[in-house]
């Protein structure tokens, strides 16, 4: 537990710790103590664009959120994409089975390797990439996460958009979370996106992440 003085210490998120008995695996480090967790976690847009440097712990933010609010909120869909699914296999898709792991959540008998999904205590965590666009485009998804937001175009983030539409129930309004690197804050799918309605856009740094 983070001791109450220091200025990682949140009520909530201690009192979230004891509720789901997280226990963190030896050497494991307590990510989501961070500003960009806090940040993300208050956004109210539909779409929560995040722009922050190397390690600001804007990805390992965004995946800790996702994964408290599918283990909260029993029957929700959550998907994990990247462009690519040899990129996504490499990247992101390691990210989250490492923070189940470190928060002793993972069970491999809930991890179906062939469909790439996993059932988080009644939620699906998805793993999706748009070499097969046509499952994108036929399944529908309350929250989803477009790591390393630069390798799609704005058609593919308007499609995963549109797939936003899984009932919520009394769970959290559905969102889309993209995460950019600082060279790519003058893109025009950046542009673009900070152009459309409800959208947020949360900056982050080095520092942001002790």
């Amino acid at each position: 537990m983070t001791p109450p003085d220091s200025p990682l210490y949140h009520p909530a998120i201690e009192a979230g710790i004891k509720k789901y008995n997280i226990a963190l695996a030896p050497g494991a480090v307590p990510y989501g103590f961070t500003k960009a967790y806090y940040l993300n976690r208050a956004a109210t847009a539909k779409i929560v664009s995040n722009r922050g440097a190397y390690r600001s712990g804007k990805s390992k933010a965004i995946i800790q959120l996702l994964l408290r609010r599918a283990k909260d909120n029993p029957g929700r869909t959550v998907w994990f994409m990247r462009k690519y699914f040899n990129w996504l296999t490499q990247s992101t898709y390691l990210d989250v089975i490492n923070q189940l792991k470190a928060w002793n959540w993972y069970d491999d008998q809930c991890h179906n390797k062939t469909a790439h999904v996993y059932n988080l205590n009644g939620s699906r965590l998805v793993f999706l990439a748009f070499d097969d666009e046509r499952k994108i485009g036929s399944t529908e998804t309350n929250d989803a996460f477009m790591e390393e937001a630069n390798e799609y175009t704005m058609s593919d983030v308007l499609t995963v958009v549109g797939r936003l539409s899984a009932s919520p129930g009394s769970g959290p309004r559905n969102q889309l979370f993209l995460a950019f690197n600082p060279v790519d804050s003058a893109s025009y799918l950046n542009a673009e996106l900070n152009a459309l309605p409800d959208v947020q856009e949360i900056v982050t740094t080095i520092f942001d992440n002790p």
